[in-house]
């Protein structure tokens, strides 16, 4: 007999569906409809996020970022390569989703039978970033010239150490112990954080030991064990016959007696395959994933979510909850397991799957759930889309196809515009990166995560290598020096970030560099902060060239949005706008203008402007295809980048400031300006303001508010936004002011 909720429910849903159907008439069929299977399909969630999906799949605004559940700081690989004590090392590894600093971090290692530890490596100088590896090698040199690390920290610590282990020895990381000072040789100053072996036990014959091998960790063993190491947790493999008699051998992994193994299982520093297992957590909803492994079987990696609509699921019945794209359209799959359907993954190819928080269809909620692959990680680089080519001005739903981190800046793009887009669930919006500037930090790509990229020009793709591979989601040493200026609107319960990026290949129009602002995925209320390009395209970033030249203007919005429906309506709101100039070109002066009230603000000489948006009609999604966000009336805020076309002559060096009669005067459209910086004994830059006030003692513009070499400088003025009249040029230098009057004729 039916609950009678249920009844309801499932009546609801029915009336749910029906309404869909008589709407299908007049727009477009809905892939992704909702059929009663899962429960959270009885409570409308799948129905309500199905719906969006609809209206966002016509201009592919699907993207979710996975959340990972690692743990700990962890030891990852220890190595006893045979014949070759030089090329011993020990591996440890951050499994967690945030930076550690290792202050207090120890390894330590017990020889043999010794129950007290006889080594250690003191880690308070070093930091692991999320998904970073750190190795210590009894010899840097002879470790990457046998197994080659990559781009892994490799630390020398030479013979007698921690890492000169020769495969039956214990290893433990450890942190010292409160109002401790630590000594490896006293057990009461330390606690054990992650343990490999038995303290007081000679590995030879049991399951820790790995003599002329290597012991490598399991692939979902990714916490720390605490001072009880696991058998379970760990592959070992020696080239002795006895340890493979001995009882405690650990019957359940790979245990190899034979010098084979390390060539079909061989030495891999900086590339265990612990990221073979990713967590999603959360709630129910959209993800973009992608595969380490090349050939990934769908049902293998999603064998702990709620699958249906396909032959082979959890469900047969019901629509498909897991898509792929081609480049133009959008596909179900339709064989989870077997060969048909697209059923197997290629290496860099992104896919779409509804994640249920009922995993297991009992009416409680089951996540975070761990997925795993099962295989080799793909090794080669990736090339995208495998056959064809990206089309220009088309859309490209990729994936990171290793087991790590990706950095964006090292792929090989051909054809594509510089950006890369992942929607970020956290901030209900996409997040972007064009090599200098944008949200998603750095440009880093996580293991298992799908992105997009936009063709330009045509036969577009990009090259994937395993050089691309990230160690570190910090910052990065680059060869060009890169420029950016980053803008904050904040109102009482929302905030929103945009950026300007400047370098040699930037244009004031679209350039490759230019980031749209996309719509989202979600309608919930927002704030849109952008720029526009000069075809009036929405910018999230919006480059520009390093050699601006005169006066650049260009429109800025911000958008206070609710949500009415299927539509967002403008609202009007304070918003308060802050900026970070720190890491613009120098020579620039940068002056916001509030097209409705006229008020303006010199960005140099102020932190924030508080403003009301517009309430200026309604936002709606486009047609097809990704689409920014439109241009909604008039934009309330125009950016003007003034340039200051700067010189300076060294040659002869002024004893005194001055500031030098300007010329022309009146002038009309600009003026030059020269003053003079003298030398000081052990200073070789001078603490200078030049500014520009109105005939009423008001702020017009600063010229110049920085540290200038001695020698005599010039510099030219292009007014914007100002009426004819006098003005005074104000020159101050520590205690020194210089004033002169000019007259500007329109």
């Amino acid at each position: 007999m039916m609950k009678r909720n249920s009844f309801w429910k499932v009546l609801l849903f029915g009336l749910l569906a029906l309404l869909l159907a008589a709407c299908a008439t007049t727009k477009p069929l809905a892939p992704f409809n909702a059929i009663d299977l899962n429960p959270m399909l009885t409570s409308g969630d799948y129905l309500l996020k199905a719906n969006n999906l609809v209206k966002s799949i016509r201009y592919l605004g699907i993207l979710g970022i996975l959340s990972f559940g690692w743990g700990d700081i962890i030891i990852t690989e220890i190595a006893d390569p045979n014949d070759n004590s030089s090329a011993r090392y020990i591996e440890i590894h951050n499994s967690g989703a945030s930076s550690v600093t290792l202050t207090n971090y120890y390894i330590i290692r017990w020889t043999n039978t010794n129950a007290g530890a006889t080594a250690n490596i003191n880690l308070s100088s070093y930091s692991l970033a999320a998904g970073e590896f750190l190795i210590f090698a009894v010899n840097n040199t002879t470790l990457n010239s046998t197994f080659s690390a990559g781009a892994t920290t490799v630390v020398d610590v030479s013979a007698g150490g921690p890492a000169d282990s020769n495969g039956d020895d214990n290893h433990a990381i450890v942190t010292e112990a409160a109002g401790q000072t630590f000594s490896h040789t006293d057990a009461n100053t330390y606690d054990i954080v992650d343990m490999f072996g038995v303290v007081g036990e000679d590995g030879s014959g049991k399951w820790h030991e790995f003599e002329d091998g290597r012991a490598e960790r399991v692939s979902t063993a990714t916490s720390a064990s605490g001072a009880t190491a696991s058998s379970s947790d760990w592959n070992c493999f020696s080239d002795s016959e006895t340890w493979l008699a001995g009882v405690d051998q650990n019957a359940g992994n790979s245990l190899v007696a034979t010098t084979t193994a390390f060539t079909d299982n061989g030495f891999d520093p900086g590339s265990w395959d612990g990221y073979r297992s990713v967590t999603i957590s959360g709630n129910s909803g959209f993800r973009t994933m992608s595969s380490p492994v090349a050939g990934q079987i769908y049902s293998d990696l999603l064998s702990e979510l709620w699958t249906q609509g396909m032959t082979s699921a959890d469900v047969t019945s019901g629509d498909a909850n897991v898509w792929t794209y081609d480049g133009s359209s959008w596909s179900a799959l339709s064989d989870i397991t077997g060969s048909g359907g697209g059923s197997s993954l290629t290496a860099g190819q992104g896919f779409l799957v509804y994640v249920f928080a009922d995993t297991d269809n009992d009416g409680t909620d089951d996540l975070p759930a761990t997925l795993s692959v099962s295989g080799t990680e793909n090794s080669s680089s990736a090339t995208v889309p495998s056959s064809g080519s990206i089309a220009d001005a088309a859309w490209e739903l990729a994936g990171n196809p290793y087991a790590q981190t990706i950095d964006w800046d090292d792929v090989t793009q051909a054809a594509v515009t510089t950006s890369c887009y992942v929607w970020d669930d956290a901030t209900s919006a996409y997040i972007t990166w064009n090599g200098s500037a944008g949200s998603l930090t750095d440009g880093l790509i996580a293991p298992y995560q799908g992105f997009w990229v936009k063709g330009s020009g045509g036969s577009g793709s990009l090259t994937i290598a395993t050089a691309d591979k990230s160690n570190s989601s910090g910052s990065f040493y680059r060869t060009a020096q890169t420029y950016s200026a980053t803008f904050t609107a904040t109102s009482a319960t929302k905030t929103q970030t945009f950026y300007l990026s400047f370098n040699e290949g930037g244009d004031v129009g679209m350039d490759n560099y230019d980031a749209h602002k996309l719509m989202p995925l979600d309608m919930t209320p927002r704030l849109v902060g952008t720029t526009f390009a000069d075809d009036g395209s929405a910018l999230a970033v919006n480059n520009l060239p390093l050699d601006l030249t005169g006066t650049t203007v260009i429109d800025m919005d911000i958008l206070s949005l609710n949500v009415l429906g299927d539509i967002f309506e403008t609202e009007v709101e304070e918003v308060t706008l802050t900026w970070d100039l720190s890491n613009v070109p120098t020579g620039l002066s940068f002056t916001v203008t509030n097209t409705e009230t006229q008020e303006t603000v010199h960005l140099a000489d102020s932190d924030e402007y508080s403003f009301l948006t517009q309430e200026k009609g309604s936002v709606v999604y486009g047609s097809s295809g990704v689409n920014s966000y439109p241009m909604v009336g008039s934009p309330v805020l125009s950016l003007s980048i003034n340039t200051l076309t700067q010189s300076v002559d060294t040659g002869v060096v002024p004893t005194a400031f001055e500031l030098h009669p300007v010329y022309p005067n009146p002038f009309n459209p600009s003026a030059a300006i020269r003053f003079d910086v003298p030398a000081v004994e052990d200073a070789i830059m001078h603490s200078l303001q030049m500014r520009v006030f109105n005939i009423n003692g008001q702020l017009v513009e600063t010229l110049i508010n920085e540290q200038m070499q001695p020698g005599t400088h010039k510099i030219k003025w292009n007014p914007v936004n100002i009426s004819s009249g006098i003005y005074m040029v104000q020159m101050k230098a520590g205690e020194k002011t210089f004033n002169q009057k000019i007259t500007f004729i329109k």
